[in-house]
């Protein structure tokens, strides 16, 4: 049976439909993270560094609720709307995740659900036994 996790700091999207995180069996699958706020605020307007650093924080925040880390991740999925931003997300997410070793799809999309949201990510974690 399915578990949903809201975990704290992050946007709550329940009313809106979803959840962030969904435990089934020993996977987790991590709802798209971009650079949201809690309070559903868009962190970093037009600023892909700033968005990169939240981006990270949210994705941290999934895992410390999962009780994992960088190393149970298995899978990304990683949507992106200006090619020229990719480098700085790659060097903010190197800081977070030294040993990137994890299979990974990227995606240039025309657009994001917030036109201000120039990156999303989504993951699947590995768990525990």
């Amino acid at each position: 049976m399915a578990q949903f996790i809201d975990p704290e700091g992050l946007f709550h999207p329940q009313p809106v439909g979803f959840r962030q995180v969904v435990k089934v069996g020993n996977l987790a699958f991590l709802s798209g993270q971009t650079a949201q706020a809690e309070d559903g605020s868009l962190v970093g307007v037009g600023d892909p560094l700033a968005q990169s650093k939240r981006i990270m924080q949210n994705l941290n925040a999934c895992l410390k609720a999962l009780g994992v880390s960088y190393h149970n991740v298995i899978k990304t999925t990683f949507y992106y709307t200006d090619r020229d931003n990719m480098q700085t997300f790659r060097d903010v997410r190197r800081k977070y995740w030294p040993d990137q070793s994890y299979a990974s799809t990227s995606v240039m999309v025309a657009g994001l659900n917030n036109p201000g949201f120039l990156f999303e990510m989504e993951a699947v974690i590995e768990l525990p036994s």
